[in-house]
Formats: structure tokens, C-alpha cells, sequence
């Protein structure tokens, strides 16, 4: 039986659809991250420091709880409370593995070296991708095509109007061509209404 210390990790490792991230107790996935207890980290380590090999629950009970005085059954409710957080069930096991009257092994595989917990983005499909692509550039060249007509109009002559030729001096306002015919259409309207 090997009952040598637990070695503390500062690399993340992935587990199955996890990446474990031992020095801070957590453990990511898409749907987000999970803080968890300590321990249950350290049990988590010790089961992947041997995948696909049983752990006896003395060796297990030595290296998570070193110096400390604990029953079996604070192992079976550790085990079972990463099996609640990983989503994995005693019945159908996809992380740990009950082996009656004996132990536990870890039976996902498990990846060490550099984790990337947003993998899982790259494997979005291309339509999507291609989607949020427009949904940023469509703005982005509308606003240019906006600033292009605003430049030009301001190249554009002012357009002088006069206003009753009659008048003595007569009244010069200066407008730019959209402002020019919004005012001369004003003034028809309103000649049009003001007559009988």
C-alpha cells in the first residue's frame, strides 16, 4: 500500500470535459466553474495521480487525511459529493469507479500539460462563427459607408436661397443641399396653403 504525501499541483490538467485547476480549487467546463472543497481537490489529485487504477481506501484515506483520524464513511461521502459535481453517477460511472469491498478508481481520461477549459469554443460550428463575424462587421461598414456621405456632403456648395426677391436688401441664407430643399419645399407648402 502507498501511502506517500499528496503532491500539491500549480498546472491544470483536464479531466474528461474538465479542466481541473488543483492550485485554486476549481474545476471548469462550459457551463461554467465550480469551487470545491479542499479535500475533495485533494481526493480528486490522488485518484488522477493513478487513472485506471484502484485505489484502496486506506491508501486513500492516508494521502488526502494525513495525520488525521477519519471512517470510511467520510470517504464514501467525499466520493460521492465529486461525483454530484462532475455530474457522474455510481451506477453508470464516467469519472470514478466503485470497486466493492476494495476501493476507487478514477476511469476518465485524463490529460496533463496545458489545459484550455475554452477548447470547447473552436468547436462551434462555422455557421456561428460566420454569424457573430457579421454581426460585428455589418455595423462596422455601415458606420464607415455613414462617414463617407458625411465627408461628401461637406464638400458639397452651400446652396444659396434667396429669400423674397422683392424685398430691399434681399434676405441671402446659406444651406446645404438637404437643408436647401427641405426649406424650399416648406415654402411651397406653405404658399399652397395660404392661398384660396
Amino acid at each position: 500500500m502507498r501511502t506517500r504525501p499528496l503532491e500539491k499541483r500549480e498546472t491544470e490538467w483536464r479531466l474528461g470535459t474538465w479542466c481541473v485547476q488543483p492550485h485554486n480549487h476549481r474545476l471548469v467546463d462550459r457551463a461554467g466553474s465550480v469551487r470545491i472543497d479542499p479535500k475533495l481537490m485533494d481526493l480528486l489529485v490522488c485518484l488522477a495521480d493513478a487513472p485506471g487504477e484502484t485505489l484502496q481506501r486506506a491508501e486513500l484515506l492516508g494521502r488526502v487525511w494525513t495525520g488525521v483520524v477519519v471512517s470510511d464513511d467520510t470517504l464514501n461521502q467525499a466520493i460521492s459529493r465529486l461525483r454530484r459535481i462532475l455530474g457522474d453517477d455510481s451506477r453508470a460511472p464516467r469519472y470514478i469507479e466503485t470497486v466493492p469491498r476494495v476501493g476507487y478508481r478514477l476511469i476518465a481520461p485524463v490529460s496533463r500539460g496545458p489545459a484550455k477549459p475554452r477548447q470547447w469554443a473552436r468547436r462551434l460550428p462555422l455557421s456561428v462563427r460566420l454569424l457573430a463575424a457579421a454581426a460585428v462587421l455589418v455595423p462596422l461598414l455601415w458606420m464607415a459607408g455613414q462617414t463617407k456621405e458625411l465627408a461628401q456632403s461637406a464638400l458639397d456648395p452651400p446652396i444659396e436661397i434667396l429669400g423674397d426677391p422683392f424685398e430691399d436688401p434681399p434676405d441671402v441664407v446659406f444651406l446645404d443641399p438637404d437643408e436647401a430643399v427641405r426649406v424650399i419645399v416648406m415654402g411651397v407648402m406653405s404658399r399652397v396653403w395660404s392661398q384660396p
